[in-house]
């Protein structure tokens, strides 16, 4: 595709893509049941180079256009249709490689990435390939900045990951954070992520079947957060300073109350409900 402009986002982009073991194994990168699961089964095509070390994975629609974070674009880009193309490549221990999601002839989101085995991430040089006659030049803010390179950890963490192994979709409230792996801040999503579900559970207001279900299902799903929790803390704790550190352990504790607490309203429902 010919493109008369670019655009370039500023930054290094950083983010974890979850994993329960604490190490992400290549052989179930891009997995095809995943895959088919996330996506679609006619809405992906995958290759493999001769030893098997490189994935180049091809999707018709990305699902992108369907997320919160991307309506901030509809200002800008009115037809929302994607595809993508990432291609993967098994280092010693980590994955690299490019991404594209493709907005039919007329813009191209491009980057790179690196993803540690313990799923530390890191997606760079950001940049929009676009036909100016045919798509506005972007305004250059922060939120677009975030934007943009939140598309890429999303498409990247599906085919990594696959969001859709289970039911409740636990993990995809992490961010990605400009600059720095912060393992504060992915964290403070946890919290942030947990709190909602409080929110949820002891909403006096909602009564219906639906919704009782629906705070039922939110303990299992603490449970998950807590468990992911767990391994993000072995992973990275040791890392931090000592100043964080304590930190960290102070934010545990609060993040563990909460889940305990909801996890007591939960079966005070159940008991009523019974």
């Amino acid at each position: 595709m010919a493109f008369n402009q670019v655009f370039n986002i500023e930054g290094n982009w950083y983010s974890w893509i979850p994993t329960n073991l604490g190490i992400l194994n290549f052989q179930y990168v891009a997995d095809e049941s995943n895959l088919q699961k996330v996506f679609g089964k006619k809405n992906y095509e995958i290759t493999y180079d001769d030893t098997h070390n490189t994935k180049t994975i091809y999707i018709k629609n990305t699902n992108l256009s369907d997320t919160n974070f991307f309506n901030k674009l509809r200002y800008w880009i009115e037809e929302q249709k994607d595809t993508a193309e990432i291609i993967i490549t098994k280092q010693s221990k980590e994955f690299t490689g490019n991404i594209k999601i493709i907005y039919q002839d007329k813009l191209e989101i491009r980057s790179k990435f690196n993803v540690k085995e313990n799923g530390k991430t890191l997606i760079y040089n950001i940049s929009i390939h676009y036909d100016s006659q045919q798509v506005a030049t972007p305004h250059p803010s922060d939120i677009l900045h975030l934007t943009i390179a939140m598309a890429n950890y999303t498409i990247l963490k599906k085919v990594i990951h696959g969001d859709n192994h289970h039911e409740q979709k636990i993990d995809t409230f992490i961010g990605v954070y400009k600059d720095s792996f912060d393992p504060l801040q992915i964290l403070n999503s946890f919290g942030k992520s947990i709190k909602n579900r409080e929110k949820i559970v002891k909403d006096t207001t909602r009564t219906s079947c639906f919704y009782i279900q629906k705070k039922i299902i939110s303990a299992f799903e603490i449970k998950g957060y807590l468990a992911y929790l767990s391994t993000f803390k072995s992973l990275f704790f040791d890392s931090l300073s000592n100043i964080d550190k304590k930190e960290f352990t102070k934010k545990m504790d609060q993040i563990t109350n909460v889940a305990e607490s909801l996890e007591a309203s939960v079966d005070k429902i159940k008991f009523y409900n019974d």
